[in-house]
């Protein structure tokens, strides 16, 4: 594994550890089923044909936001609603590693990005409403 790989791991894996939620940080093979699915802002509808900039689908094994996207090099969690990920991201003809760290609301109704939480461009946490599964 790269040293780079392995810094990045330890980063996330210090994340998930730091945060409210005082379980160990457990590093997984695949995003947790409770975590997965098409999660959208309240100002978008669900479904819309036309997905919004917001949408976020988190599959077993991939992140997809609205013009980028890619596979999960290493998912962390801690507890049952702490989820951290690394991403080798994809899109606009650039690539990138990506580091996000989520919250899972204990009725898993809603999934709150908190990365930039603090820093002074995002004073407050991302929330977004699990979407109905489309059929």
């Amino acid at each position: 594994m790269h040293r780079s790989l392995r810094l990045l791991l330890g980063l996330v894996a210090a994340a998930v550890s730091t945060g409210s939620n005082a379980s160990a940080a457990e590093l997984q093979r695949a995003i947790p089923e409770r975590f997965r699915g098409e999660w959208q802002d309240s100002r978008h509808p669900c479904g819309s044909p036309i997905k919004g900039e917001t949408r976020l689908l988190l599959q077993a094994g991939t992140v997809t936001f609205y013009e980028s996207g890619g596979p999960a090099v290493a998912v962390v969690t801690s507890g049952t609603s702490e989820l951290a990920l690394i991403t080798a991201m994809a899109g606009e003809g650039q690539t990138w590693l990506d580091l996000r760290r989520f919250l899972l609301s204990p009725d898993q109704s809603t999934l709150t990005d908190v990365t930039h939480t603090g820093s002074p461009d995002q004073d407050k946490p991302f929330v977004r409403k699990r979407c109905p599964p489309q059929r």
